[in-house]
């Protein structure tokens, strides 16, 4: 339940096409196993339809699903070295976040939320564990004292 309801507060939109996707196909796969289950039953789909709408529905899904599992088992810590923020486009209003850590003398980039990106503070320590979304942060000396 737990990584039901963080799945929900940082990944609205791809939780929401994963439900969607996952009701579609299992109404599909009913439908090839109980043929009368469509609403109008006059109406009529090949079994071999069928079966690529299940196929491309269900990798669709997949692919979606580890995308969102990727973001939750992912790993990482480091000193928060630099903040980017990148729009899509001109006329698009969303933006990606990004952050660069640094461990053991190697620079890492990743994405994260918009939330964390505001949070978080150049020189802070950044740590990421498997099986939670949430980030944990060390504040630097300097970044404590501007919050006092």
């Amino acid at each position: 339940m737990k990584f039901l309801k963080q799945c929900f507060g940082y990944y609205l939109g791809a939780s929401i096409c994963a439900f969607i996707l996952s009701i579609f196909l299992l109404y599909l796969v009913a439908s090839l196993v109980f043929p009368n289950i469509w609403f109008d039953p006059s109406f009529t789909i090949e079994k071999t339809s069928l079966l690529i709408m299940i196929l491309v529905f269900g990798t669709m899904l997949s692919v979606l699903i580890m995308y969102i599992l990727n973001g939750y088992n992912s790993t990482y810590e480091g000193l928060l070295v630099d903040k980017l923020s990148q729009r899509h486009s001109e006329d698009s209003s969303g933006s990606h976040y990004y952050i660069k850590l640094e461990a053991n003398g190697k620079i890492v980039g990743k994405e994260v939320r918009k939330q964390q990106y505001y949070q978080i503070e150049v020189g802070d320590y950044v740590t990421k564990k498997s099986g939670t979304f949430e980030l944990s942060v060390s504040p630097n000396s300097s970044s404590v004292e501007r919050n006092q």
